[in-house]
């Protein structure tokens, strides 16, 4: 999958930061439904609780929230997941989503 080969590399690499460049603004709880909520910073535990209740649609943004959490859990840096548009605010911490250590 290329969220995981992306985090892979990022890791290997010895990135700062891994972003996810995706077309939502962020990953979302209830996401398509009136009631949906942008998530704005996860932890690890959080964003791995998510992903066991199957918040994260599977193929779709729980590729993303996987991989980050991975690249975050070995590298103690942030992951963002945003949009192209959104990725200079991202990495100010002022849009998307950011996994933190």
């Amino acid at each position: 999958d290329k969220d995981w080969v992306a985090g892979l590399l990022a890791g290997a690499l010895g990135a700062e930061r891994l972003v996810f460049v995706t077309d939502v603004s962020h990953a979302f709880d209830r996401f398509g439904r009136d009631d949906q909520a942008e998530i704005h910073v996860m932890g690890v535990a959080e964003a791995r609780g998510r992903l066991a209740a199957g918040v994260f649609a599977p193929g779709s943004m729980a590729p993303k929230v996987e991989s980050a959490v991975e690249f975050v859990e070995g590298s103690r840096r942030a992951a963002v997941i945003t949009t192209i548009g959104s990725m200079d605010a991202a990495l100010r911490g002022a849009a998307g989503t950011t996994i933190c250590p």
